[in-house]
C-alpha cells in the first residue's frame, strides 16, 4: 500500500486500501436517517464498480441471525454495510453534493495541478496536499 494523503486518512482507508460504506457516509456527513436510501442508489444501483471486486457486502444482519452469530451490539434495525476499495469510495465520495464532497474534488484538482508541475518542472517533488485547504 502506498503512503496515506489526507483523503485515505479522513475515509479511513485501511492496509488493504479498503474502507466501508458507513464510514464514507459519515465522512460525507450525511443524514443518518438516509444511509439505506443512499447504499441503494449510490452502491446497489449505480454503475461505481463490479460487485465483488470493487464493494462487497459485509455480512448483512439476517445472514448473521442465519449463522447463529449473535453479539451484545447486535442493532435489530441495522442496514447493510458494504466494503469498498479506496477508488470507488473516492469516486462516490467526488460525486457527493456535500461540503466534503466538494472538498474530495477539489483535493484532486490540486494534485493534477501538482502533478503539471511536476512534470513540468516547476517543483521538484509533490507536495502533500491537504484536504481542507
Amino acid at each position: 500500500m502506498a503512503a496515506l494523503n489526507s483523503l485515505d486518512v479522513a475515509l479511513r482507508i485501511d492496509e488493504n486500501d479498503m474502507t466501508t460504506s458507513k464510514k464514507l457516509y459519515e465522512f460525507l456527513g450525511l443524514n443518518k436517517s438516509n444511509y439505506s436510501r443512499w447504499v441503494e442508489k449510490k452502491i446497489r444501483s449505480s454503475n461505481i464498480g463490479e460487485e465483488g471486486k470493487d464493494y462487497t457486502l459485509l455480512v448483512s444482519e439476517d445472514e448473521r441471525e442465519s449463522l447463529g452469530v449473535f453479539d451484545t451490539n447486535f442493532n435489530p434495525n441495522a442496514s447493510d454495510n458494504y466494503l469498498l476499495t479506496a477508488d470507488s469510495a473516492k469516486r462516490i465520495a467526488m460525486m457527493s453534493k456535500t461540503l466534503k464532497g466538494k472538498a474530495t474534488r477539489l483535493f484532486f484538482i490540486k494534485y493534477e495541478e501538482n502533478l503539471k508541475a511536476l512534470s513540468n518542472g516547476e517543483i521538484d517533488h509533490l507536495p502533500d496536499v491537504s484536504l481542507w485547504a
